[in-house]
This record gives C-alpha cells, structure tokens and sequence, in this order.
C-alpha cells in the first residue's frame, strides 16, 4: 500500500491561478486562441507511457519557476528501510563491514549496523521523485539538477527505520545563459520515525520558465 502524500504550499497554486487568468485574459482580447502546451512524462519514466492522458500536465498545470516562493515547501515519503535491502545496497556500491553485519558493527561506534549514507541519499531520490510525479505539472518543470550542497548524514539509519522528508526552497534566480530555465535552490530534510533529522542537502535544480 502506498502511503506517500505531499504537502503542496498553497501560495504556489494561488499564484498559479492568478497567473492563468492573466493569460487567459489577454488572449481573450486578443482574439487568438489559447496555446496550450501538453508535456508528457514518458520522455523520463517509461512506465508512464500507457497512461499518457492521466500523466499529461497542460501548461495550465505545469508549477513554472515564476510560481515558486522561497519559503515554499512540500513533504514526501515515508519509506521504510529493510536488512535486505541494507545489505545488498551495501555489497554492491559501499561494502564497509559496519554496513554488512552487526558482529562488525559492534566494534564500531555505531554499535549495530548502518545503512549507507549513499543509501539513504538514493532513497531521497526515490521518495522525491515518486511523489513529484504525482503531480505531473512538478514534474513537467523539473529539468534535472546542476549538484548537491552541503550534503550531511545527521545521524545512523538503522534497518527498519521508516523515513520521510521535507523539501523547501530556499533560493531562486533567473539564468542569464538560459532563458528557458531559472536556478532553484532547495533545501532537503530528511526525517526517522522519532522525527530526528537523519539527513540534509541542498540541491541545485533547473526549472522551467514560463514560455513568452
């Protein structure tokens, strides 16, 4: 059962909607008919190619980097952590042995095994993108990212853990190179089930700008 839900600033729709009518308005007394932009989401997850008409975000829809705020935010996740999948992430990408066993652990200060801290990132990733592609206007904006800041592991995730997160925006400005595109800066927490903070970042996004 999927239990993930998002917590959308309701600014950024507001000013959504103020926007549109504006459009709306001018090509009114224009007396030309209303461009309307279709992105779909096949072109970054295949899976979506079957259900192209619910996925599809028209340009009415789409959250362009002139309708982001600072301070704007929405939460994603949760997600839990199994051994399994501790384990096997390890063995592949970071098999340091306080990743892989408890007895190996136990020499350690973490006591008890840890999930890797690239684990944990990656799981971010999966949470964020799950959820931004449940509102399809995100992800039509969303021209992927220039890097991370800052990236710090807060504390141990341990197996079992169950994790969810918070994303805020933090920072914005224009691209003077790229007009089609703006620079959003955000800043990602991630949290346990005792709600500590487990993890923190700030990733460097590109964004869509309204078309002219």
């Amino acid at each position: 059962m999927d239990h993930e839900s998002t917590r959308h600033g309701s600014g950024v729709h507001a000013r959504r909607r103020n926007q549109h009518a504006r459009d709306a308005d001018g090509a009114a007394r224009s007396g030309d008919p209303r461009r309307r932009l279709t992105l779909t989401l096949t072109e970054t997850d295949p899976r979506c190619a079957s259900s192209t008409g619910r996925n599809a975000a028209v340009a009415d829809d789409i959250i362009y980097f002139e309708d982001l705020t600072v301070g704007d935010s929405f939460d994603f996740g949760p997600i839990t952590v199994t051994r399994e999948e501790a384990v096997a992430f390890a063995a592949e990408f970071d098999p340091q042995p306080f990743h892989l066993s408890d007895e190996a652990a136990a020499s350690t200060h973490f006591g008890t095994i840890s999930v890797s801290g690239w684990h944990t990132t990656a799981l971010f990733m999966k949470m964020f993108v799950r959820a931004m592609q449940k509102e399809p206007g995100r992800q039509a904006a969303s021209l992927g990212a220039m890097g991370v800041d800052e990236l710090r592991w807060l504390r141990p995730v341990r197996p079992g853990d169950t994790l969810r997160g918070r994303n805020e925006v933090i920072d914005k400005k224009a691209s003077k190179s790229r007009p089609e595109m703006g620079i959003v800066r955000n800043k990602v927490t991630l949290f346990n089930q005792q709600d500590e903070p487990v993890l923190t970042m700030i990733p460097i996004a590109m964004w869509r700008t309204r078309p002219a």
